[in-house]
């Protein structure tokens, strides 16, 4: 049981050095952001998965999970960015390093006047 504490421990430590060199990589240099919705029409909550996509100094483009996040708001162009500003915000990273915002071609993410890619312009 000891041994099952500690690795557990240790994979917990991992992964808070790697998302935070993953946080670091970002916060100066350029990235992309995807993001997809549940489509769980039932479910009070949806959730939000935000990847990114950064270059990484193994010279390779590496892909990550950011966050999961979800909304008890109704999914609308203007509440799914305010999930991503919200993100970024917590984690320092400006949007000027953004410089290609990813989603399938659903109206709500990809509409030019109310969509998500609306209001990341």
């Amino acid at each position: 049981i000891l041994h099952k504490r500690l690795s557990w421990k240790f994979n917990l430590t991992r992964f808070y050095f790697c998302f935070r060199y993953i946080i670091g990589k970002i916060k100066d240099k350029p990235f992309s952001l995807s993001t997809d919705g549940s489509s769980d029409r039932g479910a009070d909550e949806q959730l939000y998965l935000i990847v990114i996509r950064y270059y990484d100094y193994v010279k390779q483009v590496t892909s990550a999970l950011l966050e999961i996040t979800t909304t008890k708001e109704s999914s609308t162009g203007k509440n799914i960015f305010k999930l991503l500003d919200d993100v970024l915000k917590q984690y320092s990273i400006p949007w000027k390093n953004v410089i290609c915002f990813g989603a399938d071609n659903a109206a709500i993410l990809m509409g030019i006047h109310n969509g998500v890619v609306a209001f990341v312009k």
